[in-house]
């Protein structure tokens, strides 16, 4: 490579390892900007629910911004469940990969899969290493208590995932790739890990007893719970 090539592929590495950094940076400081104003709501839901305008602490978090700030609606506790209906009705529908607006959505409950047969299914490896253990699906890192030595099932991940990914002994990831955040956590933490399973999250149930081999991308159930 001649001395002004070498030159100008230093320049575009650094900026891209610079930009890589920037972004990684701006996710992690937009999730701690949510988490305080998670916590600034908490401060509220607690009198609310004393004061009986709601049923539960939890509540405070299907009212807008403005509504918390300002007036709350007439019937608070109709909206709450209103929302709360609408909000577990939304998590039950899946969107296609790649598609052409419109997205078809469908709900998960009713979704067809063949390709769900079967004890053996593929991803892309993003750690290599191998982990047996009861797997837990998970939908939200506060969702569950997980446990050390449980292989984490989820579709995808976030920073706010690192402290019960430190405690799996694996991770298995519906979508991604090499360059993920659970991949790039995951190999940070030694833990085996495979992305781009598609349907993980479908194929197996809390409580499997899986292997991940995330230098091979196989994923192994050994034991299912229900049978």
């Amino acid at each position: 490579m001649e001395p002004d090539q070498r030159a100008r592929a230093l320049e575009i590495w650094n900026y891209v390892r610079e930009g890589v950094v920037a972004t990684t940076v701006g996710k992690a400081s937009f999730l701690m900007a949510i988490d305080a104003a998670r916590a600034a709501a908490r401060s509220i839901d607690s009198q609310l629910a004393a004061d009986g305008v709601i049923r539960q602490a939890d509540d405070v978090f299907f009212f807008t911004v403005d509504e918390l700030v300002g007036e709350l609606p007439a019937d608070a506790r109709g909206q709450v469940e209103f929302r709360r209906s609408r909000h577990a009705e939304y998590l039950r529908i899946a969107l296609p990969e790649s598609w052409i607006s419109p997205a078809p959505a469908a709900r998960i409950d009713d979704l067809s899969d063949e390709a769900l047969a079967g004890d053996v299914f593929v991803g892309t490896p993003a750690s290599p290493g191998v982990a047996e253990g009861p797997a837990r699906v998970m939908t939200d890192p506060a969702d569950q208590d997980v446990q050390p030595g449980e292989v984490l099932i989820v579709e995808v991940t976030d920073p706010s995932w690192v402290a019960v990914k430190m405690l799996s002994a694996g991770l298995v990831v519906d979508v991604g790739g090499a360059a993920s955040h659970a991949a790039i956590v995951a190999r940070e933490l030694g833990v085996p890990c495979i992305v781009n399973t598609r349907n993980g999250t479908r194929r197996l149930s809390t409580g499997d007893i899986v292997r991940v081999d995330g230098t091979a991308g196989t994923v192994e159930v050994l034991h299912r719970i229900d049978g």
